[in-house]
């Protein structure tokens, strides 16, 4: 269902603009193959939530919208300007947005997707989940109020050795708010943003905000973490911020071995509300060993304030 959104940028373009308020209406639109290599946008209702449904197997999607399922060469944008402040909210149901080969089984990889400024909320099982190759941006959007199996939860590895099987992520000036853990449940990670992969999976993240966080309880957790880079991962930070979150074990951002790991800008992290870690912000671990008996190399924050605006 289209509606005609109230979106009249006279100054720009002298006519209203056309948005979705079903994401649903988005998953069948793109569901043409011989389009799949041709440039999309969608353009989200501001204003709007958009009630997600529960993954069924051999029912598909039911109780709700579809969440946003990617096809390559499409851009997602929270009103004409893609901004945050527009409120489209992406809430409930399993998914906010689900990145696997089961609803187009044709696609290889997502390519050349762009989300700018939706909201992720309230999930049940993931907010983001990211499970095939891709390359995939995220500007200005909010992970928040989830309290599930993962915020965000990038989990691919490559079948075979092949640039063009990686999956590269980048998120650019968005904020990751008032998340917690489930508290029981198989599969649960205990952080924000955990990557799982290999060589081929990178993740950027860029002028974010991490705040008001909580993850970590000593009586069923044994770790609480912002962003957590598995083995053989790649991850790269830049000029982002964690302010007043609560975690617990290594450090704010743990880093296992044989990862890529780089620190670009002016990256802060303060103590937080009830930190109990050994690094107040990365914990680099040299080894497999290390990591085990959380043995830590720390590296601190490169700037003592938050340069973030938001």
């Amino acid at each position: 269902m289209i509606r005609i959104a109230a979106l009249f940028l006279l100054f720009a373009t002298g006519f209203a603009q056309d948005c979705y308020d079903n994401l649903t209406s988005i998953y069948e639109e793109i569901g043409d193959d011989s389009k799949v290599d041709e440039p999309k946008r969608f353009v989200l209702c501001p204003n709007t939530i958009f009630d997600a449904g529960f993954l069924v197997p051999g029912e598909g999607i039911t109780g709700g919208q579809f969440p946003l399922i990617p096809r390559s060469n499409t851009e997602y944008s929270c009103g004409e300007d893609g901004s945050s402040a527009n409120n489209c909210i992406i809430r409930g149901g399993d998914f906010g947005m689900m990145s696997v080969p089961i609803f187009f089984r044709n696609d290889q990889a997502v390519d050349n997707v762009v989300l700018k400024g939706i909201t992720f909320e309230r999930q049940e099982q993931y907010g983001i989940f990211l499970g095939m190759p891709g390359d995939i941006i995220y500007e200005d959007c909010i992970v928040r109020d989830q309290e599930n199996l993962g915020p965000v939860f990038v989990n691919y590895e490559s079948e075979v050795l092949d640039d063009a099987q990686n999956l590269d992520v980048t998120f650019s000036s968005s904020l990751f708010s008032n998340n917690t853990q489930a508290a029981r449940g198989l599969g649960i990670e205990f952080g924000v943003m955990t990557i799982r992969g290999d060589a081929y999976t990178k993740v950027t993240v860029d002028s974010c905000l991490f705040t008001q966080n909580q993850y970590g309880n000593p009586i069923n957790a044994p770790i609480g973490y912002a962003i957590h880079a598995y083995p053989n991962t790649n991850l790269i930070l830049k000029n982002s911020c964690f302010v007043e979150n609560s975690f617990l074990g290594g450090g704010t951002v743990v880093v296992a071995e044989d990862s890529f790991f780089a620190l670009i800008g002016a990256n802060h992290a303060d103590g937080g509300a009830d930190f109990i870690l050994i690094c107040d912000y990365v914990a680099r671990y040299p080894t497999e060993q290390d990591r085990a008996n959380l043995n830590p190399t720390c590296i601190p924050s490169q700037s003592d304030v938050c340069l973030l605006q938001r």
